[in-house]
This record gives structure tokens, C-alpha cells and sequence, in this order.
């Protein structure tokens, strides 16, 4: 198979198969080989692989996978870049609005943190026989992973005009 398609042709069948990882591996172009790494939650290999390409999407989902590395700081400045090359882009306005407001949360509950009560040992009282709660758990990651899959932007469309421009551009300097 593999002398009859193309590196990038044999990503595609991987990555439609659900085989992230080895469609990663397969990809010569930077953006799709970027989306496997992202699909295959290899989030430090994408932000890798979208740094090769200037576009306004490589940024913003750049900007993405440097979210799920809790890069916040590196992420905005990610989609600063997005927003300067595609300034009335919605989408990326919106991720920004949430990482800003992730980034405001997080000084908050630091400054939460440090603001620690200056109680003496001795002054500290437990009431073990107090009302008892339940305990519970919110997978914060899983809903923030859903909210940055929905917000990536990768169409088969965009991703073949993308590489037949990068073909041709490579052609004319031949």
C-alpha cells in the first residue's frame, strides 16, 4: 500500500480509521500531522507540529493544545497571533474570552491561597460531629476537552487547499 499513496494520502486513511497516533506518524503536512497529534491527546506534539505553519488556524489550534497543556499565557499569545492575521475571526475571540477568564480564575484562587488564616494551632476547632456532605467529583479536563473539540477548526476542506497552496507555492520556487 504503501508505495501507491502518498505519506500524506496514508495519514488520511489512518486518521479516518480512528488511528491517531499512527496517522501522526504517516503526515507530512505539518496541520494535519498537528490534528492527529491533538486527536491522540499528544498535546505537546501538535503545539510542535502547528509551530511549523504561520497561518491564522496553525495559531489557533496552536492555542488549543497549549490550553490542554495548561499553558494559558502561551495560548492567548497563540490566538493574539490568529486574531492579528484573521482580526473578525469569532471563534478565536471566544476561546480568548475563556482563557482570560481561566487565566483570572486561576490568580484568584492563588491569591485565595495565600490569604491563608493566621490561626494558632491551639485556636483550631473540628466539629467531627457536625453535619457530613457527600462527596462528589467534576471532570473539569473531560469538559474542557468537549469545549476545545468543538472549537477546533480542521475541515478535509481547508486542510487540502491548504496543502495543494503549500504544493504549488513549493512548484513555483522550483
Amino acid at each position: 500500500m504503501g508505495m501507491w499513496l502518498t505519506p500524506d494520502q496514508q495519514g488520511r486513511l489512518a486518521f479516518d480509521k480512528g488511528d491517531y497516533a499512527g496517522a501522526a506518524a504517516r503526515f507530512a503536512d505539518p496541520m494535519w500531522r498537528g490534528v492527529a497529534f491533538y486527536r491522540a491527546g499528544r498535546f505537546s506534539d501538535a503545539v510542535d507540529a502547528f509551530a511549523q505553519v504561520r497561518t491564522a488556524e496553525s495559531y489557533y489550534n496552536q492555542a488549543n493544545a497549549l490550553a490542554h497543556l495548561d499553558k494559558l499565557d502561551e495560548a492567548v499569545a497563540s490566538l493574539d497571533e490568529a486574531l492579528k492575521l484573521r482580526p473578525d475571526w469569532p471563534e478565536a475571540k471566544a476561546n480568548l474570552a475563556i482563557l482570560e477568564k481561566l487565566i483570572a480564575d486561576k490568580k484568584d484562587e492563588e491569591d485565595e491561597q495565600e490569604e491563608a488564616p493566621n490561626l494558632k494551632p491551639d485556636q483550631v476547632q473540628f466539629d467531627d460531629k457536625g453535619k457530613k456532605g457527600k462527596a462528589g467529583e467534576v471532570d473539569l479536563a473531560q469538559q474542557t476537552a468537549d469545549m476545545w473539540m468543538r472549537n477546533i477548526q480542521v475541515t478535509p476542506t481547508d486542510l487540502l487547499a491548504r496543502r495543494f497552496a503549500l504544493e504549488a507555492a513549493a512548484g513555483a520556487k522550483q
